[in-house]
């Protein structure tokens, strides 16, 4: 008789933030596609009748309504968990959440912990200087210190195209394309939907995939998030198998535990932002300038109530960043990531390969994202 898979527990935390309602919403699609029965996602979130999360509970996701800063709440919430997604919060406590959330899964012995971080955050060493990406690379230093090599994984992220959605209206009453970024400066973008497919794909990575036979081996240095391997047992493994010979056989191969998201090629200016954005949008022409970081403040504060910006009937309506996403800790963080990227050393413009890796084609470009979604720009406009 095979033998009967146990259900593993996946849990995610901040799932009601834009990036963890749309990796939660990837992930349960793709589960149930491809069937997988033996994975429960728990998704951990501040009220379960914000944000459409019961979208996400019809899906199938386990609701758990969780205050990071209380121990006892986080406790209860990780009891059984097999791997955990940790997605930090925008809040000033986000440190203090972290070390609760990364602590407890250590005491209940997590098999497997990944954590959502930020590009950059390794030049944003002192707390004075950077009070909210300081708190990113402190919490990856708790996940260094509380589990080996084996155990862990850290996805840096640079900013998203949907930053652009946010911008449209303002875009459209200037006919300028503004943003507290120098003129010149180039910065890190990629597109949230290849970012997440990136994620899921090194998280239940098949090694049997006919798709890849035509294309060039990767290094396999560049590919290894084996974790998920035994996790999400790949289509050639057969049922015989047992789950503790899966996990010796995925121990043995060595667990990368960084990556960087980035373009494949060159990071975009804000100039050519604007050209691209012009370009994909049938546009004639769209100028850039750069703005105050109080200017960039007091518009994202305005779109929060923008009716243009609550949930409608978009395609792919996950990914849009609805104005309830914009908090005040939200706008905090963008900005230092703004300033960290006008420095001299501009650690952001950054090219690697990982996310092209990861998906197996490279990433869309962000005239293409234009293209792609014109229909979601024009209510914007």
């Amino acid at each position: 008789m095979p033998e009967q898979q146990q259900q593993k527990i996946f849990a995610m935390t901040n799932a009601d933030s834009l990036l963890g309602y749309a990796q939660a919403y990837y992930f349960l699609k793709q589960l149930e596609e491809e069937i997988k029965k033996n994975i429960k996602l728990r998704l951990f979130c501040r009220q379960k009748d914000h944000y459409d999360m019961q979208t996400l509970e019809k899906m199938g996701g386990e609701l758990i309504e969780t205050d990071y800063m209380d121990p006892h709440q986080v406790d209860q919430g990780l009891e059984g968990v097999y791997y955990l997604m940790y997605i930090p919060e925008f809040a000033n406590e986000r440190f203090q959440q972290g070390y609760n959330v990364l602590t407890t899964a250590r005491k209940h012995q997590v098999q497997y912990v990944s954590m959502l971080s930020i590009l950059g955050v390794d030049h944003a060493i002192h707390y004075n200087d950077w009070p909210n990406l300081n708190t990113y690379y402190r919490l990856e230093q708790i996940m260094c210190n509380n589990f080996n090599s084996e155990q862990y994984c850290i996805f840096r992220l640079p900013m998203f195209n949907t930053v652009f959605y946010t911008l449209t209206p303002m875009v459209e009453n200037e006919n300028k394309l503004r943003m507290p970024l120098k003129k010149g400066t180039r910065i890190a973008i990629i597109d949230m939907e290849d970012c997440i497919e990136g994620i899921y794909n090194l998280s239940v990575e098949k090694e049997d995939e006919n798709e890849k036979k035509d294309q060039p081996p990767l290094p396999q240095e560049d590919n290894q998030f084996f974790f998920m391997r035994y996790l999400f047992p790949s289509s050639s493994t057969t049922s015989t198998v047992s789950t503790r010979q899966q996990q010796e056989s995925g121990k043995k191969k060595k667990n990368r535990t960084m990556f960087e998201f980035t373009p494949a090629n060159t990071c975009p200016s804000g100039e050519e932002m604007a050209q691209q954005m012009a370009q994909g949008l049938d546009k004639e022409h769209l100028d850039y300038d750069e703005i105050s970081e109080d200017e960039m403040r007091q518009y994202l504060e305005s779109i929060r109530h923008d009716e243009r910006f609550h949930r409608g009937e978009r395609k792919n309506e996950y990914l849009f960043p609805v104005g309830s996403f914009v908090r005040d800790n939200t706008i905090h963080t963008l900005m230092e990531y703004y300033r960290l990227t006008n420095s001299e050393q501009d650690p952001l413009d950054k090219v690697t390969q990982d996310l092209e890796h990861a998906l197996h084609r490279s990433p869309m470009t962000l005239l293409d994202f234009f293209r792609k979604n014109r229909e979601n720009f024009r209510p914007l406009q």
